[in-house]
């Protein structure tokens, strides 16, 4: 399901094929939603938007994203499987695909047979920076294209962080995410604007963390 019907935004005229190794998925310039529907009898109306990791380099699009899907189509949760931009964009381009289908989503949960609610965002490692941008950033300018989706709240309902990058910069930084994302270049106190422990107001969805 593409997110950007209308055309992707900044999209990279020339950037080349998609692509897919081993189930790692890399140079994004389409974003997608890839929907596991859990069976229409035992669905509570949750729905669940999945983000790969992968260091906004790649995504592991399988372990962390349809084995996961599928997981929790067993709970009877309905899973979208998000294929976001990645370095070759940078910033604003992942957070703008991940609050774009949260607002896809929520603007046509009938077809979906979801609850507008009830939809959450799982994300792991790099994904998990992006699942809590989503739950912190929703509000953000930078979210926005001017597209008439742009009303539609794109906060998540919940949120599951599963070894979430968190920090870009100082001693618990993932630096090589904060590279892909924002460029080389950064300053410290742009990879601090998305060090999101910095940004979380008081609306921000509850969120389930989970580390090993």
């Amino acid at each position: 399901v593409p997110i950007w019907p209308e055309g992707v935004p900044n999209a990279i005229a020339g950037g080349g094929p998609e692509v897919v190794t081993d189930g790692r998925i890399s140079n994004v310039h389409e974003p997608s939603l890839t929907p596991y529907l859990a069976p229409a009898g035992a669905r509570p109306g949750t729905a669940v938007i999945v983000c790969p990791g992968g260091g906004y380099n790649i995504l592991a699009a399988d372990h962390e994203g349809r084995a996961v899907a599928e997981w929790l189509n067993s709970l009877g949760v309905s899973a979208f499987v998000l294929k976001y931009r990645l370095k070759e964009y940078g910033h604003p381009a992942p957070l703008r695909d991940v609050l774009r289908a949260v607002r896809v989503l929520r603007s046509d949960a009938p077809r979906w047979g979801i609850a507008p609610d009830r939809i959450g965002v799982v994300g792991f490692s790099a994904g998990g920076h992006l699942a809590a941008s989503a739950g912190t950033l929703f509000d953000e300018a930078d979210g926005r294209t001017g597209a008439a989706l742009d009303t539609v709240s794109a906060r998540p309902d919940f949120m599951i962080l599963v070894y979430p990058v968190i920090r870009l910069v100082g001693p618990h930084a993932h630096t090589g995410s904060g590279r892909a994302l924002l460029g080389a270049s950064a300053t410290p106190e742009t990879l601090e604007r998305f060090s999101l422990d910095t940004r979380v107001p008081k609306e921000t969805p509850p969120a389930f963390l989970l580390h090993g």
